[in-house]
């Protein structure tokens, strides 16, 4: 079970993983700091919590270095007090600014307003990502990868799938959401798999107040008679049948008349016969056994080895074999079989069993 193909364990993830390095360089180390090298911009609307940074040319006693903006959406500003910052961007704030200035205080103001402090927004990016976190955005909105960016990449365990969970009303800022409560939000599924496959119709729009979850990958194994047991990814909606098939098909010897799924749940296994249709889930293991098959050779029309059914008599493996050729005698047929570690020859009849690993062999008629 610990045997791990490197086919099979090679995923999008892992080469996620090494694309991402290039776009890492784009995020912060720190929770909750802008993401200042994918830039701000000019359509950011400024919100509560948010520093501003603003400069009045030729009048320093009315520049301000650092104004927060109050969960109400105001700012505090020289001679003029209490104006509404939340909801303007920076030039729509400069704007206001200089109308209330020319209003009896400055002739021709100049004013420049930047953000210093991105806090208004903010997205949660949680799960197999690298450093999980709360990240301030520079912009209203941004994309799927570059809020996975922000976050250093996903881990080598990270799913192929992203869960966004977008609050109704969201306010763009809190604590991220608990994924328990997403019934009750917007929930959206991102394809990582069909981004990195070139469908940047996947590269999602994040929002502020936005919740991006990475889940792990999730795994099953395959055991006994296939060509190559071991761990692999479970995709949605594999079965039994592909199961085998990823795992390189059965072997000469696998029954495929006898497959269980084994499974365990609060501690207790549990073995469950298995249909080739039936869906598997998360940690189940597929095992394969060995199938009983007899051996036929002599004057029959196809000797060889073949599966046993139960209760086989002769008469049924001949007739399997493709039944006696015209020099076959019914009457001189024999049994090798392997009793405590000894062949031993029987001569048996068309209605005597038949036991797994028997060989049959049918003799010419005398006349």
């Amino acid at each position: 079970m610990n045997n791990e193909k490197g086919t099979a364990l090679f995923s999008f993830s892992s080469f996620f993983f090494f694309l991402l390095p290039s776009l890492a360089l784009l995020a912060l180390v720190l929770q909750v700091q802008p993401l200042s090298a994918l830039g701000p911009n000019q359509d950011y609307s400024i919100g509560p919590e948010d520093t501003l940074r603003i400069v009045v040319w030729d009048h320093p006693d009315l520049s301000v270095e650092e104004a927060v903006v109050s969960q109400e959406g105001f700012i505090s500003f020289p001679l003029i007090g209490q104006v509404q910052a939340q909801g303007l961007t920076p030039a729509q704030l400069e704007q206001r600014l200089c109308q209330l200035l020319a209003d009896g205080y400055i002739v021709n103001p100049q004013v420049r307003v930047t953000v210093a402090k991105y806090r208004s927004k903010v997205v949660h990016v949680l799960g197999e990502v690298k450093s999980p976190g709360t990240f301030s955005l520079t912009r209203n909105q941004i994309t799927l990868m570059e809020a996975i960016s922000m976050a250093q990449g996903v881990t080598p365990e990270a799913s192929r799938e992203a869960i966004i969970v977008r609050p109704r009303h969201a306010s763009g800022s809190g604590n991220p959401l608990p994924l328990e409560l997403a019934s009750k939000e917007e929930l959206i599924v991102a394809n990582l798999g069909g981004l990195l496959e070139g469908n940047f119709k996947e590269n999602l729009s994040i929002r502020a107040g936005d919740t991006i979850y990475i889940p792990r990958l999730k795994y099953f194994y395959i055991m006994g008679e296939v060509a190559h047991p071991g761990r692999y990814i479970l995709e949605k909606g594999t079965t039994v049948l592909k199961a085998i098939g990823l795992a390189g098909g059965l072997t000469a010897s696998g029954s495929q008349s006898k497959i269980k799924i084994l499974k365990e749940k609060d501690g207790k296994k549990e073995e469950i016969p298995a249909k080739l249709e039936d869906l598997i889930q998360p940690e189940d293991t597929v095992f394969v056994p060995r199938g009983n098959h007899f051996f036929i050779t002599g004057e029959v029309s196809n000797p060889g080895r073949y599966p046993m059914e139960e209760g086989m008599t002769v008469m049924q493996a001949i007739s399997v074999g493709g039944g006696l050729t015209a020099k076959g005698s019914p009457r001189r047929i024999r049994i090798i079989r392997l009793v405590n570690g000894r062949e031993v020859k029987i001569s048996a009849s068309l209605n005597d069993r038949v036991e797994p690993e028997d060989t049959i062999v049918v003799l010419e008629r005398f006349f």
